[in-house]
């Protein structure tokens, strides 16, 4: 049951990072994500998982103290964060093959989101991170964050969309098809 209660704290949590774009406060909710995620497993008995959340927070909280320095970038960071989270999932018996591959490449793309400014790649990463952890919650029944997951998607879908309407080609395209509409009527 407690498991259950901290699948569905990162739920609300997840959902609020699937509508954010913003990668400071992205990076503030993943932190407190991550931190009940890292319980969530703990619980479940997921080690491997446990510890890659922990790590998850350690790169959170070094990208709002570093991300000014020249250096904090995703051609220095990204390597080390692979390099560390594969090597810890790796020593507390995380395995590489099959679904138990799955947190490692979820925590490798939302620890590398801290290092992404272009919000068209933020929103790819967090969708692919998305159905990588859907499917591991699913295997590991993790159910407490399955819901977080549902509306995830959703918000994120809508704030795809609102982004989309708010860019100048697509306001184009829209204006093009709402035209081309009225002379068809």
């Amino acid at each position: 049951m407690l498991a259950f209660i901290f699948g569905l704290i990162a739920s609300v949590l997840l959902v609020a990072i699937s509508y954010s774009s913003s990668n400071k406060t992205i990076t503030i909710l993943s932190v407190l994500m991550s931190s009940a995620v890292a319980l969530q497993y703990l619980i479940l008995g997921a080690y491997g998982a446990t510890a890659l959340s922990v790590l998850s927070i350690v790169f959170a909280v070094a990208a709002l103290v570093l991300s000014k320095k020249p250096y904090w970038n995703l051609r220095n960071i990204a390597p080390v964060i692979v390099v560390s989270m594969t090597a810890l999932f790796l020593v507390t018996g995380g395995s590489l093959s099959g679904l138990n591959l799955l947190p490692l490449v979820g925590s490798v793309l939302m620890s590398c989101l801290v290092l992404v400014e272009n919000k068209w790649a933020i929103k790819t990463i967090t969708f692919v991170a998305g159905v990588v952890w859907l499917v591991y919650q699913i295997h590991t029944g993790a159910w407490g964050q399955i819901p977080g997951q549902i509306f995830y998607f959703t918000f994120w879908f809508i704030s795809v969309r609102k982004m989309l309407r708010n860019t100048s080609v697509s306001k184009r395209i829209f204006g093009l098809l709402s035209r081309s509409s009225k002379h068809n009527m």
